[in-house]
Parts: C-alpha cells; structure tokens; sequence
C-alpha cells in the first residue's frame, strides 16, 4: 500500500483558451489523503486533495479555478477512487505489460489523476 508524503503530488491539466491560443494549464498540489494498493496485478486508488491547494504558474488562473471553476468553498475538496479494481493483466515485476493509460474522471470536470 501507498500513502502520500509531503513529496507526493497530483496534477490536474485543464485545456484552455487564453487570448485565441490553445493551451493546457498544468496545476500541482501536495495535500494529499488516502492510498493506492496493488493486488498482484490489480491496483485501487481512493485519495483526496484540498482544491484550493492546486497551484499552476499563474495566480490569477489559481484564482478563477477557486471562485469561478471549481467552488471551492462549497466544494472543497475533490475525490479519486477507482469504482473496480484496475487490472494490469501481469504482475509488474514478472510480466510484460505494456502501457496502460488508466485514468479516471473525477468530480472536478477536466481534471484527471495523472497518469
């Protein structure tokens, strides 16, 4: 099982348009809860982040993610869990798996776990 460290991080990447020019906002934070267990070839997330903590390289986008975007003071806090186990198909250590792209939307409408 994995806990979140204060080096631990999530990011969220939310496609904008900034004055005609498409753009991905990238924003980290590391106020991280919860765990992430693999099962032989299977793995499950349930974690939470305070969303007023996910900073980018712009305050002022920091800001409208708050008050306009996300809410957050009335939702405060955004949620990943895996609704099924997610399978790898092969132990990591012993099998060749390949790569797997196994992200899942959350509540907070174009943020995504990284992956």
């Amino acid at each position: 099982m994995w806990i979140p460290t204060a080096e631990s991080n999530v990011g969220c990447r939310v496609d904008e348009v900034l004055g005609g020019v498409n753009v991905t906002a990238v924003g980290r934070s590391n106020d991280i809860e919860g765990s992430l267990t693999i099962d032989g070839t299977t793995a499950t997330i349930d974690a939470s982040v305070q969303v007023e903590t996910i900073r980018s390289d712009d305050t002022r986008r920091d800001n409208a993610v708050r008050t306009q975007i996300s809410d957050t003071e009335n939702f405060p806090i955004a949620t990943v869990a895996t609704t099924e186990p997610i399978d790898f198909g092969a132990h990591p250590r012993t099998g060749r798996t390949g790569h797997h792209d196994r992200r899942r939307a959350t509540d907070a409408e174009g943020c995504h776990p990284e992956g």
